[in-house]
């Protein structure tokens, strides 16, 4: 018979992973993407990294996240742009919030730009911690926390 303890902590991450908001990250340094994971699950966010276009598209079979956070160049022959193009098509994702990712910022690469290719919000590379959180927080409809630290 498992202990009340483990009955407990099971319960308690099962709550936790209902209450927090998914958020698929799709980045090919993986460096980058550990950072991005490891800040997102401190701010009370569900994270699931993710390397590849391909990946991306597994982890969206048959789950639904609550926000995209995309890099642009995934360093292969498919990008950001045309991953979210795909994702758009899938059932439950058409107005899922999505965040560009860029390193890459070109005087084309407007928030406008990104918004035509179907983001909802972009941020350049490097980005602060507080920039990126009122990006996402705003996209998730939850209080800016950043602002009030």
């Amino acid at each position: 018979m498992p202990s009340p303890t483990s009955d407990s902590n099971a319960s308690d991450v099962g709550a936790d992973a209902l209450t927090r908001p998914s958020v698929l990250v799709v980045e090919d340094n993986p460096d980058t993407g550990l950072l991005l994971c490891t800040l997102l699950d401190e701010v009370d966010l569900d994270p699931v990294l993710v390397h590849s276009y391909d990946e991306a598209l597994k982890q969206t079979n048959g789950r639904k996240f609550d926000l995209l956070l995309l890099d642009i160049n995934l360093g292969s022959s498919r990008t950001g742009i045309e991953l979210l193009t795909e994702l758009r098509t899938h059932e439950g994702y058409a107005d899922t919030p999505a965040i560009a990712c860029t390193a890459n910022v070109l005087s084309r690469d407007t928030p406008d730009w990104f918004s035509e290719a179907g983001f909802t919000a972009m941020v350049a590379k490097p980005f602060s911690f507080d920039q990126l959180f009122s990006v996402i927080n705003k996209q998730l409809g939850r209080p800016d926390r950043s602002a009030q630290a």
